[in-house]
């Protein structure tokens, strides 16, 4: 997962998701498969993704499969900050939530 060097150093994120059973694991899959086939200037990429299924019994560490997602690093809050501080009515006129922006979002990409 991280044995290659970067090109140019970027502040990153690293997501984990730890599956606890065969939905979550479904849905960490999809995640994945959706940031990898979407690219938009409004969407943050994807940078590499890990999926880790087959655990080793007994490691503290990582009892359980697990995910994990590495994106570049935006900082200044997440989506939902900026929907309560009324970025959505500043940029289009009207008020939002979060559930408006996800569902618009899932419209764009579905």
């Amino acid at each position: 997962f991280f044995n290659k060097r970067p090109t140019k150093r970027v502040k990153c994120a690293l997501k984990k998701m730890l599956c606890l059973d065969e939905s979550a694991m479904d849905s960490a899959k999809m995640e994945v498969s959706v940031m990898t086939s979407v690219s938009h200037a409004n969407v943050v990429p994807l940078l590499r993704h890990e999926i880790v299924e087959d655990v080793k019994k007994g490691d503290d560490n990582y009892p359980n499969p697990y995910v994990l997602i590495l994106c570049p690093l935006y900082e200044g809050g997440n989506l939902e900050e900026f929907v309560n501080a009324g970025g959505m009515h500043e940029l289009h006129g009207e008020a939002a939530t979060v559930d408006d922006v996800a569902s618009g979002l899932l419209r764009g990409i579905v």
